[in-house]
């Protein structure tokens, strides 16, 4: 109304996308975004000089800006070639994007993959999400997702997935063997009195073997708690070896195989 002038401009959020300025005298954006980022409002408020010399907060808009990368690209999970996607059976995978960046969904973005994932498995065309909890093992196998956009853009990964089977019990010898370390006697073999029970001398070294059946290979063989000084297991054989040094040890150890 009257003569009233625009006197300056308020930008709320302050901060405009990274790259990108605000002139708070002209009102205008300047600059070129330098990093993609979802969609942000933003309120712009226009301040009016009346002719008393008073401020006034005369007009309010809401701006909507989204900055997306200038084309796709497709986001691998793995670290390295050598990698593979290691899943397990009958569980539940962790969902995995396959699409890196903020994309405007009007390119019409469609996902694929050859050969067909496994049994249990789903990609999302849409938004290149693999989930899903596989049903059957698999060996080490390359897979290729790939996605097509209305604009002919394209882009492929090839990703390695193998599904695992987690061992369902562990076997164990019904023996153990007993080495003289000093030589002087050769080695002998002792029954266990029950599964997984072994009585050792001092002076001797023990091998001693569980085995996980029904599991994917390779495993990784553990104690709880550790095993007594002097005594180790063999983290992908299971085999357990070596001498208590002299010192007097009774306990209960879990072996646990994944």
């Amino acid at each position: 109304p009257g003569s009233a002038m625009v006197s300056y401009y308020v930008l709320s959020p302050t901060h405009p996308p990274p790259g990108v300025e605000f002139d708070e005298m002209t009102g205008t954006f300047e600059g070129t975004p330098n990093e993609a980022c979802h969609t942000k409002v933003y309120t712009l408020s226009v301040h009016v000089d009346e002719d008393d010399g008073t401020d006034r907060d005369a007009l309010h808009l809401q701006l909507r800006l989204t900055v997306i990368d200038p084309c796709p690209v497709m986001q691998n999970p793995l670290k390295g070639p050598e990698e593979a996607l290691t899943l397990r059976l009958g569980k539940h995978m962790r969902t995995v994007s396959l699409l890196g960046g903020v994309w405007d969904m009007e390119r019409g973005l469609k996902f694929g993959c050859d050969p067909g994932l496994p049994e249990g498995l789903r990609l999302d065309q849409t938004t290149g999400e693999l989930y899903g909890a596989p049903s059957m093992t698999l060996g080490r196998t390359s897979y290729y997702f790939w996605f097509t956009t209305r604009y002919e853009e394209t882009e492929t990964v090839e990703i390695p997935i193998e599904v695992v089977s987690p061992p369902h019990g562990l076997e164990y010898e019904n023996f153990f063997t007993l080495r003289d370390k000093a030589g002087a006697e050769p080695s002998e073999s002792r029954d266990c009195a029950q599964p997984g029970a072994l009585v050792l001398k001092h002076g001797y070294e023990t091998s001693f073997r569980v085995d996980a059946s029904y599991g994917t290979k390779p495993l990784s063989y553990a104690t709880i708690p550790k095993l007594p000084k002097g005594i180790t297991i063999d983290a992908e054989t299971g085999e357990i070896r070596g001498g208590t040094r002299g010192v007097n040890v009774a306990g209960g150890y879990k072996v646990f195989a994944t």
